[in-house]
């Protein structure tokens, strides 16, 4: 039972500090990374900062399940001078609590979110618009609101005054824009950002996180935009006014939900830039990504093919019990 415990311990305290100081070299990093895609599209640069905020998190749980845990299990012996001391109580402590706390935060998020489209659900008036496969319903909201809700099955929901706003031209260019959202999964990407920022509560992730909203922001106009040559203008013309209806009001935002319009997202003058350009230079030449998917195929299945012949290596494990001996005799 000591055993199990010292070892539950362990790994929790090792789980917080690789997460920690993972998160730290990305913060510390992506100043000089963001550059590297200045130049690429926005779908894929948006892929590019998910992947790269969630990247400690993701190594630091593969370490430990594939490689921490496998060599503690195999070259572990009872050693008496191990136990769980005082720092390493405090540190497994302070791990389980900052876990429970973004586990904790991240189902509020969920249920808050659920509670308000039940309500809408059971206030339902389902809307059949010939150009979307998506639920789409007609609601009363605070504010004039179009948003999808959902992290598999998604819905659209529009308030009843937006009809009064916007055009059956705009309406058609934001649900478009609401359904590249849709495609990319985009609120499944929110929550999975907003637990990594539970993890580590660091300001200036911020900027990182910023980043990827601005770029999906994008890349959602550039796919609305693909369709017919006035479809960016249309969705510049509701971004207008959208922005004029939501600046006196006070908005509520949740983790599970894309907004055409909200303060959190990309600033409304610079997409409409962008959409203009998009008009003018109709019709957009496709993203060359066979190439890029194909590279990076090939250097996934390199590393995971690496990564499995180092794990079955003994030495490996052995090396790496050595570091966690150094690692406990730290703590003890």
């Amino acid at each position: 039972m000591d055993e199990l415990l010292f070892a539950v311990f362990l790994v929790l305290a090792s789980f917080f500090l690789m997460n920690a100081l993972l998160t730290l070299f990305v913060g510390v990093t992506w100043r000089f990374v963001s550059k590297l895609s200045l130049n690429w599209s926005a779908k894929s640069r948006a892929k590019f900062i998910f992947a790269f905020r969630l990247l400690p998190f993701v190594l630091s749980v593969s370490l430990l399940l594939f490689l921490f845990i496998p060599s503690f299990v195999i070259h572990e012996k009872e050693n008496p001078e191990e136990f769980v001391s005082f720092r390493l109580s405090v540190l497994a402590f302070v791990a389980l609590a900052v876990l429970v706390f973004a586990f904790l935060r991240a189902l509020l998020s969920l249920l808050k979110t659920q509670i308000l489209v039940s309500k809408w659900m059971r206030e339902e008036n389902r809307l059949n618009l010939g150009y979307t496969k998506t639920p789409v319903y007609k609601i009363e909201n605070q504010y004039p609101m179009i948003a999808v809700f959902g992290l598999f099955k998604h819905k659209i929901f529009i308030d009843s005054r937006v009809f009064e706003i916007l055009n059956d031209e705009e309406i058609e260019a934001v649900i478009a824009h609401e359904q590249a959202h849709i495609n990319s999964l985009d609120n499944l990407k929110r929550f999975a950002l907003n637990f990594c920022r539970n993890l580590t509560v660091l300001p200036f992730f911020k900027n990182i996180e910023t980043a990827w909203d601005n770029s999906s922001e994008a890349a959602a106009d550039e796919f609305a935009s693909q369709d017919k040559r006035t479809r960016p203008l249309d969705l510049a013309s509701a971004l207008v006014k959208l922005a004029r209806e939501l600046s006196n009001t006070p908005t509520q935002k949740f983790v599970m939900a894309s907004y055409i319009s909200s303060e959190a997202h990309a600033p409304v003058a610079w997409r409409i830039e962008r959409l203009i350009s998009l008009a003018n230079n109709f019709p957009q030449k496709e993203e060359k990504k066979y190439l890029g998917s194909f590279i990076l195929a090939i250097a996934c299945f390199a590393f995971a093919v690496k990564f499995l012949l180092l794990a079955t290596h003994t030495d490996l494990f052995l090396f790496t019990h050595y570091l966690i001996e150094i690692f406990v005799k730290l703590l003890v």
